[in-house]
């Protein structure tokens, strides 16, 4: 694992909607095996600039940003401090370790918050191995909604 140097982490801010909606619309075509079909509208919906800058001001949420210089490279967020809502790392910086980082960050805030370890996440299908890699094992069959096919999964952390 790798993470550059001058990875720095920061809450996002509402003003940082428009720019986390690119990045997630720049990985769509690795998420949606048919990103302009009529079943992928709710999911489309869900990442678009407004809808982020919702998840941003619900206090349910805690939504973290990576940036390489001026350069935002990855987005991540986790609901109620237990289900990682996104993990999102531009292409050109995957497998640098900052999918690590904003998890990390996530996780352990989460339990300085009260989580007793146990964590969930909705994987697509492309990501599973990147979430195995974090510790998450599948639980159950995929699962097929609002145009996603996903990997229900889940980590457990000794604490």
């Amino acid at each position: 694992m790798h993470v550059e140097h001058k990875l720095i982490i920061r809450p996002a801010r509402e003003t940082d909607s428009p720019a986390i909606a690119a990045l997630i619309d720049s990985l769509v075509p690795h998420i949606l095996a048919a990103p302009d079909a009529p079943a992928a509208e709710a999911f489309m919906a869900s990442i678009s600039p407004g809808a982020i800058a919702g998840y941003i001001r619900n206090p349910d949420y805690r939504y973290l940003l990576g940036f390489i210089g001026e350069t935002l490279v990855g987005a991540a967020a986790i609901r109620d401090d237990s289900h990682l809502y996104h993990l999102f790392v531009d292409a050109q910086f995957q497998r640098r370790g900052i999918a690590t980082a904003l998890w990390a960050q996530l996780r352990d805030t989460a339990i300085a918050a009260g989580n007793t370890g146990a964590f969930t996440v909705n994987s697509s299908i492309n990501a599973i191995a990147a979430y195995s890699r974090l510790g998450f094992v599948a639980m159950g069959d995929v699962q097929h909604k609002n145009g996603l096919q996903f990997q229900p999964m889940r980590l457990a952390t000794e604490r």
